[in-house]
């Protein structure tokens, strides 16, 4: 668990305000020369955020908070090319990040059939690395669903009568909670929200907690305090750097049970909700979601007995990888794999038995955490 000091950024935080710090110390570090994220802009209407692309603190503070309605992100990056940024922060909820780290992890030799030419697979290699190539870091949020903007509209303006000009952010905690201009917070019950306003898409999505980015964060089962889970080595790096500047006060997850008990069954639950198809659709029971060398293989064995001579497959080869290595046994996996020590489902009439939290030597903590010392 962590917040920032930074009290600037506190005022509009949704939780802890990591993310935005995290974002603003980034930037001012030189580790990025921008952002994607959702905000409400002054073009936007009020609640209804877009992607943008922020490049400044000013940009980074304004953007803090969550709308709850679903903003496309990945769109921004087509902004990210044009203005030929080279290394920004990617923020975005599970089904963002997802593509990202498809376009990051499939083998570039996917594109490849006996009628293409090497100048046409450079064009769709450029599709399917180019975008991520610019992505230094991703930040994923915790999601369980996105409304609908019929909520906004009809609910919330229309039968509460509260002007959505008036609010100021939302926040979810067992209830929705509206919060105005002046200072109050109405509630609407979440059951009612989920059931009428859910976005439909968001019904067989089996990624709750952002299990392919390199940090994810959310606020469940707290109050000014983020959940930070650092996924990947480069999450790891940035988050050791980070902390060095003494600006975020953290503690370890063992000191909120009830956060990483609400952690692990929603994440569980939502991983239920994805159908099991076929073996080469990534839900398949039993299997990898995905192999870059099975796929490597795959694509090969489509080539052969094509027009092509062995040189004219290899140059084609040779534009699908270009700098990068073929794969080997490297498998990449989507998210919803078995949760480690999970001990599954119970007998009949048994109540699952949750995973203690990690101590902090299990990763329970920031790398190098040590308690504070007693001053008595």
């Amino acid at each position: 668990m962590a917040r920032t000091q930074r009290e600037d950024i506190q005022e509009r935080a949704q939780d802890g305000g990591i993310v935005t710090a995290l974002l603003a110390w980034s930037l001012e570090r030189g580790q990025i020369d921008g952002a994607v994220v959702s905000a409400v802009g002054e073009d936007d209407p009020p609640c209804f955020p877009s992607p943008k692309v922020v490049t400044s603190y000013e940009e980074i503070r304004a953007s803090a908070g969550s709308w709850y309605t679903y903003c496309p992100n990945n769109l921004a990056l087509e902004s990210v090319k044009e203005r030929d940024l080279k290394k920004v922060a990617f923020v975005g909820v599970p089904c963002q990040i997802t593509p990202l780290r498809k376009m990051e992890l499939i083998d570039p030799s996917y594109p490849l059939s006996h009628k293409k030419r090497p100048q046409h697979i450079e064009k769709q290699r450029g599709f399917l690395r180019g975008y991520q190539d610019r992505v230094a870091f991703q930040i994923g949020l915790f999601c369980t669903e996105v409304f609908t903007p019929e909520l906004m509209t009809e609910k919330i303006e229309g039968e509460m009568g509260i002007p959505l000009s008036e609010v100021s952010k939302f926040n979810v905690k067992g209830e929705v909670l509206i919060y105005k201009k002046n200072g109050d917070i109405e509630t609407l019950p979440l059951q009612e929200a989920m059931e009428n306003y859910q976005r439909p898409e968001c019904g067989h999505c089996g990624d709750f907690s952002a299990e392919l980015a390199d940090i994810a964060c959310g606020g469940i089962g707290t109050r000014g305090w983020t959940i930070v889970i650092l996924r990947t080595q480069k999450g790891v790096d940035i988050w050791n750097e980070f902390e060095k500047e003494g600006l975020l006060e953290t503690k370890p997850i063992q000191e909120n049970r009830r956060a990483w008990n609400i952690l692990q069954i929603l994440s569980r639950r939502q991983r239920n909700r994805v159908p099991e198809l076929g073996p080469r659709s990534g839900t398949a029971a039993g299997l990898p979601q995905y192999s870059a060398r099975e796929e490597a293989d795959f694509s090969a064995a489509a080539m052969e007995g094509s027009s092509k001579t062995a040189e004219e497959m290899e140059e084609c080869l040779a534009t699908a990888y270009q700098d990068e290595d073929r794969p080997a046994e490297v498998i990449g996996y989507m998210a919803g794999s078995p949760i480690p020590g999970d001990p599954g489902d119970p007998p009949p009439g048994e109540k699952r038995k949750l995973p203690p939290p990690p101590t902090p030597e299990q990763g329970g903590a920031p790398p190098g955490w040590a308690p504070a010392e007693n001053p008595a």
